[in-house]
């Protein structure tokens, strides 16, 4: 019972500092509905723990919560991914700019 309040609590901050960037525009509307959609399941799979069952079943495998686990997983190690992929371009991008400019300071002198 306490973890659901925890749970539940946690998820509505989240959902109000997402809706914090949407405001001040550091947020698009489709990232600020897809953590919408993401904070009100992890509150329905909190209040209604049974739900979880059904992908379980899909999947043949015992517990709902395993499901879960094994999403979360695979959606960190492909979140990680992303975010290395951006990194690694940001540093590219940023070489690049550098030697351009670096190029144009030569010129000029």
């Amino acid at each position: 019972m306490l973890l659901q309040v925890i749970i539940i609590l946690f998820a509505a901050f989240a959902l109000s500092r997402s809706y914090l960037r949407y405001r001040k525009n550091t947020e698009s509307l489709l990232e600020f509905l897809l953590w919408i959609v993401v904070w009100v399941s992890v509150v329905v799979v909190v209040l209604v723990r049974r739900i979880t069952a059904i992908p379980a079943q899909i999947f043949g495998i015992g517990r709902g919560v395993d499901v879960l686990v094994y999403l979360s997983i695979v959606f960190l190690i492909y979140s990680v991914y992303r975010i290395y992929s951006k990194i690694e371009k940001l540093e590219q991008d940023m070489t690049k700019l550098t030697r351009e400019i670096a190029l144009r300071q030569e010129k000029k002198k």
